[in-house]
């Protein structure tokens, strides 16, 4: 006890802050294992997922912090035609919406216990089956060591070096297997609530905060167009490239002769839109479509909660933090056009290059935090579980899914063969964890790990022909 309380305040708040809610996500765990421990509650939550919890925690999955962490420092870069990156928020929920009630009600027509039942009925190939579960593999794989970076790393930040990084990998490792293991899918789920929660108060916090220390919100459009008139990076039609984007034709024959001096065009956006489209498309949401009670919750989670609330909430809070750090020091030539700004979060501006190539995922968010924590210092906890709680849903609910279709293929699951299958599937969720921690240890740096997620969500988007034929349009696979 006393060891505890000679650590500085906002140490102490950020421990408090992380038991709390591990121990919660720990309790929920032990709480769906001692209410039942049969086939269909371990595996499929009973397929009686509540509608309520299923927006929280479907939301929470769409929006959690990767988006924020990824393209805060490509929209720092890009201006404000990078935002448009953002609104792959709400595009991607669009794409979920067109096929989720669809693949839920031919689920129950056909009593289909996964989306790998699904496909390997319809298509009858065994290639595809192998290939649809390497992908769902292989999108957890990719999640779960983004997690165990981001928590790992903050943790390390946030704590003052109480464990060097090696050891938080570990622990977060640890604490996303046991939770998973201990209570199955039901017990992923019911964590969605406060995982929505804490994220969506932490992003709000991140983008008030933005524009407050900006001076305000007319403060903050008037530095937007003064950001412009210093710009040194220009559109093919001459304009700053904080404020417009190329045209499509443009920006073609930028990419066709290889010209990369100019901004983002607005091909290379819709490229990379319509690829993070594999998200929704990925096989973990389709088993957690699959899990739900009713089919009314979809359309309401998809375009209502995470293409419209929670899309508008990220995109703010990316704009805010990402023009914001402009305004607060991180842009030389702004502060020595326009004088040292009141607030000067980026004080370490000499070592912040994220032009040359800086491209730690925190530099972006760590200045607002360390802010923060120095008004209040239960900031620092609670901006540490309000980012990992979307990243923890996504990993959590992916390595479960995984696992579980993986072991469903190698034990045909009954009553007689559920502990046979729970082996199996402890096993592939451990050495997927340990895997990913060996792999980003030993291997990985950081500009290596937002390319795994881009891959793993590109080799999911070519998921996108089988399902439409599925759900749709079975000429597709004719072709």
């Amino acid at each position: 006890m006393s060891a505890f309380l000679s650590l500085n305040a906002s140490v102490r708040w950020f421990l408090v802050f992380v038991s709390l809610y591990w121990l919660y996500c720990l309790f929920l765990s032990l709480r769906a294992r001692f209410r039942g421990d049969s086939v269909h509650t371990y595996f499929f939550a009973d397929r009686d997922v509540g509608m309520a919890t299923y927006l929280f925690f479907a939301t929470a999955i769409s929006l959690s912090s990767w988006t924020l962490l990824s393209f805060s420092s490509i929209v720092f870069q890009g201006g404000l035609p990078a935002m448009l990156l953002a609104f792959s928020s709400i595009f991607v929920s669009l794409v979920g919406a067109l096929t989720m009630r669809r693949q839920w009600l031919i689920s129950r027509r056909f009593h289909f216990a996964s989306p790998v039942d699904m496909y390997a009925q319809y298509f009858h190939s065994r290639s595809l089956t192998l290939t649809y579960l390497l992908f769902a593999w292989l999108f957890a794989a990719a999640f779960v060591i983004f997690y165990l970076y981001v928590a790992s790393a903050l943790f390390v930040r946030l704590s003052h070096g109480l464990l060097i990084f090696e050891q938080a990998v570990c622990l977060f490792g640890a604490l996303l297997l046991v939770q998973s293991v201990v209570g199955g899918l039901r017990a992923v789920i019911q964590a969605g609530p406060l995982q929505w929660f804490l994220m969506i108060a932490g992003m709000l916090t991140l983008a008030v905060l933005g524009v407050y220390l900006s001076g305000g919100a007319d403060s903050f459009v008037m530095k937007l167009s003064q950001l412009a008139l210093i710009d040194k990076s220009f559109t093919a039609e001459g304009y700053s490239h904080y404020l417009a984007v190329d045209g499509l034709v443009p920006g073609l024959v930028s990419w066709v002769n290889l010209d990369l001096s100019h901004s983002l065009s607005s091909l290379v956006i819709l490229a990379c839109v319509a690829t993070l489209a594999g998200f929704q498309i990925s096989p973990a949401l389709s088993f957690l479509a699959f899990a739900n009670r009713t089919p009314k919750a979809f359309d309401l989670q998809q375009i209502g909660l995470s293409a419209g609330i929670g899309g508008l909430i990220t995109w703010a809070c990316i704009m805010s933090i990402a023009m914001g750090a402009h305004f607060l020091g991180a842009n030389n030539d702004f502060s020595a056009k326009y004088g040292i700004p009141e607030y000067i979060l980026f004080g370490y501006v000499k070592d912040f290059q994220l032009e040359g190539g800086n491209t730690d995922l925190f530099s972006l968010i760590d200045p607002f935090i360390t802010f923060s924590t120095d008004v209040k210092s239960w900031f620092s906890g609670f901006f540490f579980v309000a980012i990992i709680a979307g990243l923890h849903a996504c990993a959590s609910l992916f390595l479960f899914t995984a696992a579980v279709m993986s072991a469903q293929k190698v034990s045909q699951l009954t009553s007689r063969t559920f502990r046979k299958t729970q082996r199996i599937t402890f096993f592939v969720m451990g050495a997927t964890v340990l895997l990913a921690a060996l792999i980003y240890l030993t291997i990985l740096d950081v500009i290596n790990i937002k390319g795994l997620l881009f891959f793993a969500l590109i080799i999911n988007f070519q998921l996108l022909p089988a399902l439409i034929a599925v759900c749709w349009w079975p000429f597709v696979t004719t072709l």
